[in-house]
């Protein structure tokens, strides 16, 4: 079992035990929850062997409970009063050495490349759309698509709109603490961030979701390698599944949207999307994936990298909330999020859109892509 939450520990669960967590919905006592799996499942399940399953549960702070409610507050408050945002995947998804996570960026994307060069001055390139995978996965993708970008002197600040892979109710949530990483710290967009608050008081309401924002620290990771002590502040904006599927979000939705690009329309920002496409099969708790499934999400994958370069943000939040058994485009709110935001007629160029097996003993496949955005065409 994994906490999304981030406050237990993964722990192994015996299979016959599953279709207990189903059960504790706060409707039923352990005698009846006893009594239901023998007659569902032909589980005998001693009541103490059952109870002690649900005070490890209790324990962990898996359940609905006070001690969960306790434990969240805690790093709620531990979050909040931290002056930065810590990294929590380093020596998990990159090294946590600063030496070796260097080396291991160098490798993937060398600073001195062939052909196009990672800078160059008087770039069009206003953003880019970037996965967010392990190094070794992701890495090609990343070299090939982190090419001609502005210097650092030409960006005053890096909008980076990332997937949000935990549970929220705002359709967008930010934070204005600096990121540290084993390389360093990367300065937080202060002055942006303050303006778009007086716009929009809420903001900063669900700022703990950025606790675990992996689609964000990895890009941070990422702009650290690629600009070192001169990478500009960064506006991390937690994109969520509420900006797509909530009707009641919709009004916060668009005034979010009109504060921050009206106010990113006269600066030198380079925008950042954190996000990949399908997530499939059981290494994502998904069904077996199957030759058809294969070929429907490659469609799918295609049809939403087209229609964020054409800036069709109608058609992206279609796909993003169209039923599949393998369940929606991971970093779809993301995509919307860009086309919405991104200046009206910006360009859209295609490096490549592919994708990769999932790590670990369960299969799986990520879709993912890669793409340079520019500035509308001079009129």
């Amino acid at each position: 079992m994994r906490d999304p939450l981030g406050l237990a520990e993964p722990f192994g669960l015996d299979a016959e035990l599953a279709p207990v967590l189903d059960m504790l919905d706060g409707t039923r006592t352990l005698p009846q929850i006893r009594q239901s799996l023998l007659m569902t499942q032909s589980l005998d399940l001693p009541l103490a062997e059952l109870s002690a399953f649900v005070e490890q549960l209790r324990d962990q702070g898996l359940l609905d409970d006070d001690a969960f409610r306790e434990r969240w507050a805690d790093a709620h408050t531990d979050f909040l009063e931290a002056p930065v945002r810590a990294p929590t995947l380093a020596g998990l998804v990159y090294p946590d050495r600063a030496d070796a996570l260097a080396a291991a960026l160098e490798r993937a994307i060398p600073s001195q490349p062939p052909g196009v060069p990672r800078q160059r001055p008087g770039s069009s390139v206003i953003g880019v759309l970037a996965p967010h995978g392990p190094l070794d996965r992701v890495g090609p993708l990343l070299d090939e698509t982190l090419r001609g970008l502005p210097p650092p002197e030409a960006i005053e600040q890096v909008v980076i709109l990332g997937t949000d892979h935990g549970p929220g109710l705002l359709p967008y949530a930010l934070t204005g603490k600096p990121f540290l990483t084993p390389l360093g710290r990367v300065p937080a967009a202060t002055e942006l961030l303050g303006a778009l608050e007086r716009r929009v008081g809420w903001v900063l309401r669900e700022e703990i979701r950025h606790r675990d924002a992996i689609s964000i620290e990895l890009a941070v990771v990422v702009l650290q390698h690629l600009y070192g002590d001169r990478c500009p502040p960064v506006l991390p904006v937690l994109c969520g599944s509420t900006a797509l599927s909530s009707e009641d979000q919709q009004d916060a939705r668009e005034r979010f949207e009109l504060a921050l690009g009206s106010l990113c329309e006269d600066r030198p920002v380079l925008w950042w999307v954190s996000a990949e496409l399908g997530h499939a099969g059981p290494a994502f708790g998904r069904p077996p994936l199957h030759d058809l499934h294969r070929v429907e999400l490659q469609d799918r994958d295609a049809q939403l990298v087209a229609a964020l370069l054409r800036g069709d943000d109608a058609k992206l939040v279609e796909l993003a909330r169209r039923e599949h058994a393998q369940g929606p485009a991971s970093g779809g709110p993301a995509l919307a999020a860009a086309a919405r935001l991104l200046p009206p007629g910006y360009r859209g160029e295609l490096v490549r859109q592919t994708s990769y097996e999932a790590p670990g003993s369960d299969p799986g496949v990520v879709g993912i892509a890669g793409a340079r955005l520019h500035a509308p065409s001079a009129r």
